[in-house]
């Protein structure tokens, strides 16, 4: 019966594409010593080769889906041949996913993509929306709004601005739009992400900037920990 729900979980995750969350479950519950966590480490291996590689961009994309259609195929193979006997008495510890919902608006083509990369990074309530819906979206309803401005050139000042061309410039002016109204509508911080902007200056104590995917995870590690170290 153990063995069926763990299958049951296991499968679920892995329609619902959550790989990593496949492998964390694996790790906790298998044997250490046998033939089937071997098996199950040399698939993680190639996991995060390809994982590397997807953060790296060193990977083209038909080169990627082959590789994680191969990954998939292995991955679903194990969990669909685990027995009792592969199952450690005790459950081992694992990594700890990032629980609090968080918001990303993004003016990105694929959501997918973006979806996919938050998910890599063990946030496990991350919901992922067109900045265009903005306005249809309750994101009171989350503890950090993510704005995806990586759509958006650097701009040092309102100088700066008024330099731009006329489409440049109201593309920026709307999305510092939609970042003012939950300034003031909400007691929400905001994590900025893409280059330099002004705007940022003037609301330092409710708004983070990250301009790469490394300082982006970093940034929503420092704020989320800040949040749940106040409230109770």
């Amino acid at each position: 019966m153990e063995l069926d729900l763990l299958k049951a979980e296991l499968q679920d995750l892995f329609e619902e594409n959550k790989i990593k969350s496949c492998f964390y479950l694996l790790k906790a519950r298998l044997k250490r010593v046998s033939e089937r966590y071997d098996t199950f480490i040399k698939i993680k291996r190639r996991f995060n080769a390809l994982l590397d590689q997807k953060i790296h961009d060193t990977i083209d994309f038909h080169s990627r889906n082959i590789e994680t259609n191969k990954i998939g195929e292995s991955l679903l193979y194990l969990i669909e041949t685990l027995e009792e006997i592969d199952l450690a008495t005790e459950q081992q510890s694992t990594h700890t996913e990032i629980a609090n919902p968080i918001a990303v608006f993004t003016a990105q083509d694929t959501i997918e993509e973006v979806t996919e990369f938050f998910n890599l990074l063990n946030f496990k309530k991350v919901s992922v929306f067109r900045t265009e819906d903005f306005s249809d979206t309750k994101y009171d309803e989350f503890d950090l709004i993510v704005f995806d401005n990586k759509d958006l050139p650097p701009c040092f000042s309102k100088k700066s601005l008024a330099e731009l061309d006329l489409e440049t410039k109201e593309q920026i002016l709307n999305r510092v739009k939609k970042m003012n109204d939950v300034i003031n509508d909400s007691a929400k911080v905001i994590i900025h992400y893409g280059e330099q902007l002004y705007w940022i200056n003037a609301h330092r104590d409710r708004v983070q900037a990250a301009n790469s995917k490394f300082s982006l995870y970093a940034r929503i590690k420092e704020v989320i920990e800040f949040i749940n170290t106040y409230r109770v």
